[in-house]
């Protein structure tokens, strides 16, 4: 499990270097979108039974249909092989959550035209 997390961990350091997201966090509306996403998870895991139900559901939702070919392909596994790819589906999984979230928090966004930030952090102008 703990390899898992590190595997995310070096993945994320990667991505947070790319160019692509450079670009991705100048926008000051997705930025605050994912800055809003990622607090409302935080939010999500800090409260037990809302974090755990969350860990749960993506689990169960994508854990069994990648587990399925794997269990195909290679059989019984070992516990610590399976258990490495059940943490990186299901750190795929939440990744996929945070994308709708942002996704649905960016739309909200720009079709309200509201400000979810705080204003002192702004950088749209006020009306």
């Amino acid at each position: 499990m703990v390899s898992g997390i590190v595997v995310f961990a070096v993945a994320y350091a990667f991505v947070d270097r790319t160019l692509f997201w450079r670009k991705l966090m100048a926008d000051p509306v997705t930025r605050n979108s994912i800055y809003w996403a990622y607090g409302l998870r935080m939010a999500a895991s800090i409260i037990y039974p809302i974090g755990i139900i969350n860990d749960m559901f993506a689990f169960m939702l994508f854990g069994g249909f990648l587990m399925m070919p794997f269990a195909f392909l290679f059989g019984n596994a070992e516990p610590p092989v399976s258990t490495f790819f059940m943490t990186i589906t299901q750190g795929i999984a939440l990744n996929v959550q945070m994308a709708i979230a942002v996704g649905t928090i960016s739309i909200l966004r720009k079709f309200f035209g509201r400000n979810l930030s705080n204003s002192a952090v702004s950088t749209q102008p006020k009306p």
